[in-house]
């Protein structure tokens, strides 16, 4: 089988079953473990010498990987896997540890220290492999792995950031080609937008825990994040002004300010200022809920609340759904939504258009009116917005 001349009228009918020869350089073998066929590039080296490298799960790939392995060796370029002078480079692990702490954890969020934990795959799949050795057929076989285990969103993921690291590695030296250049990702699947009618919120809210009522009534006002609310620090907050400051590492990575409405306030009237701590919302203790701990007991206790309330398919980032909703229902822009949320898309739109506090600030009232159960009457039925 190391030849391409391979006779296969006289091969058996098992060879010919599990090894085919699909293409001139393309071989395809079948992996009775995994059930799946596997394609192989195969080229010729400078001294005549035969080849054999595994491509991936399709013919493209194994084309795609043959036609550059001889363009290698035509420029001379090559460099045999199996040459022990050749440097083995960076495990994978160690070069996720440099990811991290030059460019991941520089980022305006937790995304990728999270996902290359070490209780995370992808770590425990490639995480002793060099990295020069990971080729797009170790992807296929890692993607493959987790179907069936994980959501097709969480797979998607883990290869955005296999992508990332691998543009990463080959921007800084560490390998000369990209094994995710092609990444075959999962569709990003298309939720149903959910959102709050009032009384499921007021519902909510009564089923609350008393400690937790706060940060749940801060972010129905606001329509901040999670991790934006628990964040807050009392110097974020300029009453003269009338805005909150988000500085907190948000997705859009852009610090943006929030009006300060009426239900913000009470809100921050009600919170005793703790002595040993600078954050607007801590625990019996001083302790803030920033950690990814306790930013986890919130989601739990919120769920919890609203399986009391009889509100299903909803999260506490539901809320946030529900202020863009309510907002559109009023008759709101998807734009000017967009720049009270924080949206990536309103970043972009805001290289031509540009909100200034004051023109969200109508946005802020409405949602006061609404929770002070003014404006009622028409959020319980009409479509969503998505946020």
């Amino acid at each position: 089988m190391e030849r391409e001349e391979y006779n296969w009228e006289r091969a058996g009918p098992q060879v010919k079953q599990k090894v085919q020869y699909v293409g001139k350089g393309v071989i395809r073998k079948y992996h009775a473990r995994s059930g799946v066929w596997w394609y192989y590039a195969r080229f010729a080296l400078p001294d005549g010498r035969r080849r054999t490298e595994k491509a991936g799960t399709t013919r493209r790939q194994a084309e795609r990987l043959r036609d550059r392995r001889r363009g290698e060796v035509v420029s001379g370029t090559y460099e045999d896997p199996g040459d022990k002078s050749v440097g083995d480079g960076p495990r994978f692990k160690d070069f996720a540890e440099r990811f991290l702490r030059d460019y991941g954890d520089l980022r305006k969020s937790d995304y990728y220290r999270h996902s290359l934990s070490e209780s995370r795959g992808l770590m425990e799949y490639f995480g002793e492999l060099p990295l020069r050795e990971i080729a797009e057929a170790d992807i296929d076989q890692f993607r493959r792995s987790l179907e069936g285990k994980l959501r097709p969103s969480t797979i998607r993921k883990y290869l955005t950031v296999l992508g990332t690291m691998f543009r990463r590695a080959k921007r800084w030296g560490d390998i000369d080609v990209n094994p995710a250049a092609d990444l075959d990702k999962p569709k990003e699947p298309k939720h149903r937008i959910r959102y709050l009618a009032v009384d499921e919120w007021r519902a909510l809210y009564e089923a609350a825990e008393p400690w937790l009522k706060p940060i749940l009534r801060m972010a129905i006002c606001t329509g901040a994040r999670l991790k934006e609310v628990v964040s807050l620090t009392w110097d974020n907050v300029d009453r003269q002004a009338g805005v909150l400051h988000v500085t907190v590492d948000n997705k859009t990575g852009t610090p943006r300010q929030i009006p300060l409405g009426r239900t913000a306030r009470e809100v921050l009237d009600s919170q005793v200022r703790h002595v040993r701590s600078r954050f607007v919302f801590v625990d019996e203790k001083g302790v803030p809920y920033t950690s990814e701990k306790l930013r986890n007991r919130i989601s739990h206790r919120t769920r919890r609340a609203m399986r009391a309330a009889k509100v299903q398919g909803a999260s506490f980032h539901t809320l946030r759904h529900t202020v863009g909703s309510w907002l559109g229902q009023k008759g709101f822009s998807e734009m000017q939504i967009g720049a009270l949320l924080g949206h990536a898309g309103a970043s972009m739109t805001g290289r031509y258009v540009h909100f200034q506090v004051e023109d969200l600030r109508a946005m802020v009232s409405m949602l006061d009116e609404c929770l002070a159960g003014d404006q009622f009457g028409d959020l319980n039925s009409s479509p969503s917005v998505s946020c």
